[in-house]
């Protein structure tokens, strides 16, 4: 899994088999999950586990039963969707912008579809932005590519880029520690770009 940053998460999309329900069985019991990890703070082992992941075996479905997990759905879409930026990329390399466009446009429709949607605009809002990237030669070129590049990895970590922090850029994985650590640079950034308007400004206050 790698390490965490403060508020970073990662989330396992788990497929399983699920075997024919016995007689007289109400419950099956699919998995059950444990962690163990170091605390990077203080060096010491912590442990961790869920309750056990079951189903249900009703004869008949009722009004009461739970409602589909939107968490799975929502990896199921953000799943899918990385898979189609990967053959976009497939596509554009070899020439084919008009059909690398046509594979996001299409998976964004999918996406707006989907029961999770609500819980996806960070990734309708890449899929758009990667969708009018790649349908130019010129443009995926000098962006696009680099973009979809930056994108596959970023689901692949499930880690916000360097670009996930523009203005304009998709901001998946984004935590407000990682805001702030890159605004900190960019303060920083700027004073080194701009030293003789610092001395300008310590002139100023060492004459009031």
């Amino acid at each position: 899994m790698g390490e965490l940053y403060d508020d970073e998460e990662r989330r396992f999309l788990v497929l399983v088999y699920v075997p024919r329900a016995r007689p007289a069985e109400s419950v099956t019991r699919l998995l059950k999950v444990t962690c163990a990890y170091r605390v990077a703070a203080t060096g010491q082992a912590a442990h961790a586990a869920a309750p056990a992941a079951i189903i249900q075996r009703p004869l008949e479905l009722t009004d009461g039963m739970a409602p589909p997990s939107m968490e799975v759905e929502r990896e199921r879409v953000r799943l899918d969707a990385t898979q189609d930026i990967a053959a976009a990329r497939v596509a554009a390399d070899g020439g084919q912008h008009a059909g690398a466009a046509q594979i996001l446009e299409s998976r964004l429709k999918a996406v707006e579809k989907s029961s999770a949607t609500g819980a996806c605009e960070a990734l309708k809002e890449e899929l758009q932005d990667l969708s009018a990237r790649v349908g130019d030669r010129r443009e995926y070129q000098q962006t696009g590519r680099a973009r979809l590049l930056a994108g596959m990895s970023s689901h692949a970590q499930q880690r916000a880029s360097a670009s996930s922090s523009t203005t304009n850029a998709p901001r998946a994985y984004l935590t407000p520690k990682m805001e702030e650590m890159v605004e900190t640079s960019r303060r920083q950034s700027r004073k080194r770009q701009h030293p003789d308007g610092q001395l300008k400004q310590i002139k100023l206050d060492l004459g009031d």
